[in-house]
Formats: C-alpha cells, structure tokens, sequence
C-alpha cells in the first residue's frame, strides 16, 4: 500500500513538473528535448536522423530518395555510409545484391541495384499472377461472381 502510495505521488509530481505529454516516438523524444534544452549537437543530430531512417511504407525509389537527403546533412561518407543504407535494406533484397557475381562496391551502386532488384522483383511477382490467371491449355478461367 505504501507503494502504490510512493507511485502516484511521484506520478503526480513528475506530471506536475513535466506535463502529461507522451513520448509516442524517438523524433519526438528530440523535439521536445530541444525545446526544453535548446538546441544540441547538430552534427550529431542529423547523423542520427540518418540512423533513424527507416523504409516503412516507402517504395525503395522514394527511400532511397530520402536516404539521399539525408546523407547530404550527414557526415557520413564510405564504407559506414554502405553499411548504413545496408542495414535497412530488405533481408531478401541485401542477400541477393551481397551475393552477387560483382557485388556493389559504392553507396550509387547500391542504390541503383537495390531499386532495379525490387522493380524486378514486383515485374516477376505481376508476371507470375497473370500466368496463374491463364491455365495451361490456355483457355481464361471463368470469373465466378
């Protein structure tokens, strides 16, 4: 009982101090931090906007587009900025462009071989769906309906 207590009444100070703002995500984390500390570290900020990055409903076109911009603020450069992009990439799409005969050696050939291995992906998968709706002896199903 003491605790529970303790709790609420830490709960109540904090909210008192702090506000009842929640905290839904990290970017939002830092756009409160700046406002209540000022603004810190630039470097180090547009870095870890880099680092946060994430495709999420994004084609690869428009990630990599992003990705781009990002970069540009960035200090990253070489090899890290690679492992970087890398690291958000499809698992599917990363093996296959690693395991390549000539894999990409620079961030551009990554970029551009990430975007035609998924545009040829999506071509395999359409081409496959059209050949399901076509039976062999080449007469349409019929729609039922």
């Amino acid at each position: 009982m003491y605790r529970e207590a303790w709790q609420r009444y830490r709960r109540t100070m904090f909210w008192r101090k702090y506000g009842t703002t929640v905290i839904t995500s990290v970017e939002n984390l830092f756009t409160k931090m700046r406002k209540e500390f000022g603004e810190f570290d630039e470097k180090l900020r547009k870095v870890n906007k880099l680092r946060l990055l994430e495709q999420k409903s994004r084609t690869y076109n428009k990630y990599v587009q992003v990705f781009k911009r990002a970069v540009r603020e960035s200090s990253y450069e070489g090899r890290p900025l690679i492992e970087e992009f890398k690291r958000k990439l499809n698992g599917v799409i990363r093996r296959r462009l690693a395991e390549a005969e000539l894999p990409p050696t620079t961030i551009d050939k990554w970029q551009e071989r990430a975007v035609k291995c998924t545009v040829t992906r999506r071509a395999k998968a359409q081409l496959e769906q059209r050949v399901q709706e076509f039976p062999e002896n080449g007469n349409r199903r019929k729609k039922t309906n």
